[in-house]
């Protein structure tokens, strides 16, 4: 099929308000996620930590020469992707005479590297609109599809997740259009777009594990499809559908299957971590709740949520092929993810596209109720309907774009630091604090002729439920080791203090550096968490 052929079955199947609507969205979804794209830059770890932990990754990789991660944590396709665009922006990359995909360069400039991924991410984010908008015309139409895709072009949790150099946006795209080609199957008993769906699913799994909760309509989309209709033909062709999204995952994450053993341990340790939960999480209300309200609530609007939760309803009464497909997958997903002790709202990305189209449908159904009786009132409904899902999560995005063009004062305080503690000294420190090089990375860069001021640190472990305390954490032992200067993270702090009773080595830290220490700089929060640098005193022997 020629572009032009393709260009013109598009217009023939979309009106002209749905052409032009469908591209204010993107334009829209476009300009959000480039506003605050730089956010955090340089500093590795500022906007997202685990940029910090992806990126530094795909360069090891690269810096190898290795396809193999060593490193299962998140699966493998994420990480795949991120080589080849730094490989191919090559040639955009100031690495300062270091060498490509140095960690030293990464160290001194992280900037190109994690600005690449987040290209990615934006690609992807936009990619996702595309998606809903197709899932969209097939469960609801086109004023479904597009208000649907709008939900996802504003919503904060959408947009935040395009900001950063990590799997989570990527995964979702993926899933979405596997979950579009799905319901495609189920409604047209369409063999291909079933393999595509599994394909597409098993992509999205290779980018981030939990996508794999998707498999489940998938292999109940190829019972129901099996020819001829006895157990042992179902059985088979469920098998071999299973087959190919294995394989598709495999594609994405090789060493799943060449390096086994670290793949179990990796893949045992994620589940264990979500199981257990984080820092922050002690006190927090049922998962159920929690997901309702601090993020789907905060991070999709609150009219989303409501019709959301009416949509799933009628899909249940309605119980068309795709609501068979979305509306079981939807509620597993929440209620599996809702058992977890950890409650990031990233883990529910997967289903906020089905839910926007969901909470679309319900939205416009009950428009038409209304339009039957009075053609100006259903109008006045479909206003409100759209005000409805918009105008909250809008609100909230615009605050957080506008939060991303702050600076943050956190690389401030790293270009003060040397003015105050001499370079060399050892600095203990928590995550989240100002960037600084290490000792050995000021070596190797003074080597090369840059000279930077550098550091020992040490680095605290961010405290884990069930885990033991990092020993670091005691001025006593920090004075043993003669280090005097001590960097503490309010964000760190702020969590600990809420579950004191649960860690009483680290409450016991942030109390004595409190009473005991000197503050010499204070690190005011703002696009990142606040720190304070302290001065335990010269040691005394």
């Amino acid at each position: 099929m020629t572009p032009s052929t393709a260009r013109r079955i598009v217009r023939w199947h979309l009106s002209r308000w749905e052409r032009s609507t469908l591209t204010g969205v993107l334009i829209a979804a476009v300009v959000l996620r480039i506003i605050g794209l730089r956010a955090g830059l340089p500093g590795a770890a500022l906007l997202s930590p685990d940029e910090n932990t992806v990126v530094p990754k795909t360069l090891a990789m690269i810096h190898d020469g290795t396809a193999n991660p060593h490193w299962f944590l998140y699966p493998s396709l994420y990480l795949g992707l991120l080589a080849l665009s730094l490989v191919a922006a090559r040639p955009l990359i100031d690495t300062h005479g270091l060498g490509f995909a140095n960690p030293d360069a990464y160290a001194l400039d992280p900037s190109p590297y994690i600005l690449t991924g987040r290209v990615l991410s934006l690609v992807a984010g936009v990619a996702l609109v595309i998606g809903v908008w197709l899932l969209g015309r097939r469960v609801g139409g086109g004023a479904v599809a597009v208000t649907a895709a709008a939900l996802m072009a504003i919503a904060p949790m959408t947009v935040a997740y395009s900001h950063v150099a990590v799997t989570d946006m990527t995964m979702t795209a993926l899933l979405t259009f596997g979950l579009w080609q799905l319901v495609v199957a189920a409604q047209d008993r369409s063999l291909r777009a079933l393999l595509v769906a599994a394909v597409l699913i098993g992509l999205a799994t290779s980018a981030k594990y939990n996508a794999g909760v998707a498999v489940l309509p998938l292999v109940g989309v190829a019972w129901w499809l099996a020819t001829p209709p006895v157990r042992l033909g179902r059985i088979t062709a469920t098998f071999r559908l299973g087959a190919v999204t294995l394989g598709a995952f495999l594609v994405g994450t090789p060493f799943a299957l060449l390096d086994a053993p670290q793949f179990v341990r990796d893949f045992a340790r994620q589940n264990r971590i979500v199981a257990e939960g984080w820092l922050g999480f002690e006190h927090a209300s049922p998962g159920p709740w929690f997901n309702l309200r601090e993020v789907l609530w905060s991070g999709t609007g609150a009219g989303l949520v409501v019709l959301a939760l009416v949509g799933l309803g009628l899909a249940f009464i309605r119980r068309t092929p795709a609501d068979w497909v979305l509306a079981p997958y939807a509620l597993v997903f929440f209620v599996s993810v809702s058992t977890w002790n950890a409650h990031f709202d990233r883990y529910l990305l997967p289903i906020v596209p089905v839910l926007a189209v969901l909470a679309s449908r319900a939205a416009f159904e009950l428009v038409a109720s209304v339009a039957a009786h009075s053609r100006v009132a259903g109008a006045a409904c479909a206003t409100a309907a759209v005000a409805m899902l918009l105008a909250h999560p809008l609100v909230n995005t615009i605050s957080l774009v506008d939060g991303y063009g702050t600076r943050d004062v956190r690389l401030d305080a790293a270009s003060e630091i040397p003015g105050l503690v001499p370079p060399g000294s050892s600095v203990a420190t928590d995550p989240l604090g100002p960037p600084l090089l290490t000792r050995d990375e000021g070596k190797r860069l003074a080597l090369a002729g840059i000279q930077r001021p550098s550091y020992v640190l040490i680095r605290f472990a961010t405290p884990q439920p069930g885990h033991s305390a990092d020993p670091n954490r005691s001025v006593t032992g920090l004075r043993g080791q003669l280090v005097r200067w001590v960097i503490t993270s309010d964000d760190i702090e702020r969590r600990v203090m809420r579950a004191r009773e649960r860690y009483p080595t680290e409450t016991r830290f942030y109390e004595e550096i409190r009473s005991q220490a000197k503050p010499v700089l204070q690190v005011p929060a703002g696009l990142g968490p606040g720190a304070i640098l302290w001065d335990l005193g010269p040691y005394r022997g």
